[in-house]
């Protein structure tokens, strides 16, 4: 099961590679691995 984040800003964006989540995206992507990340506050149909 994935761990809760509440996100006020309605952005929440976390790491393909070491799963780091952060309110902010930055051009060189994940702030604590520089992998690339998602967006996961917009809901997706599975």
């Amino acid at each position: 099961m994935r761990p809760q984040a509440n996100a006020d800003s309605g952005e929440l964006y976390e790491c393909f590679n070491c799963g780091a989540r952060t309110e902010q995206l930055q051009a060189a992507g994940c702030p604590e691995c520089g992998g690339q990340v998602r967006n996961i506050a917009s809901e997706r149909d599975l």
